[in-house]
């Protein structure tokens, strides 16, 4: 099956995303799975297995090529990556709060965008402590 290609760049090389593919397959053969639909879900994949599945390398590369798409991107590339990978982030951290310490390696554009959509979803008191941000 065909996966938009941002969510393969975004992947690629890191093998625990391949079940995040598997997933996308079955549900959605034989279409193509949206792309915004595709970086959420592996935006959830990512902080829930953030520490076992990813290393501190791993999450920082990660956040890398999310800076690069924020900076280069196009415009509906730039869109998923926030309403799609970022914001899943941010709602799979506030099930899995322990997991917080991945936004430390998160760039300045992705921290800008988690910080207004935090405000915005009126977190910050509650789950995420300021110096994540």
């Amino acid at each position: 099956m065909q996966f938009p290609r941002l969510a393969t760049d975004l992947a690629a090389g890191l093998p625990a995303f391949n079940e995040v593919f598997e997933l996308l397959e079955e549900e959605w053969t034989p279409e193509i799975p949206p792309v915004t639909i595709s970086m959420s879900e592996l935006g959830r994949v990512f902080v829930e297995k953030a520490g076992e599945a990813f290393s501190l390398q791993d999450v920082a590369n990660i956040f890398l090529r999310v800076e690069r798409i924020l900076k280069h991107g196009t415009e509906s590339e730039k869109d998923a990556v926030t309403t799609g990978f970022l914001e899943a982030v941010a709602a799979a951290i506030d099930r899995y709060p322990q997991r917080r310490w991945v936004l430390r390696q998160a760039g300045p554009g992705a921290r800008e965008y988690l910080s207004a959509w935090d405000q915005f979803c009126g977190l910050s008191s509650k789950k995420i402590p300021p110096g994540d941000f």
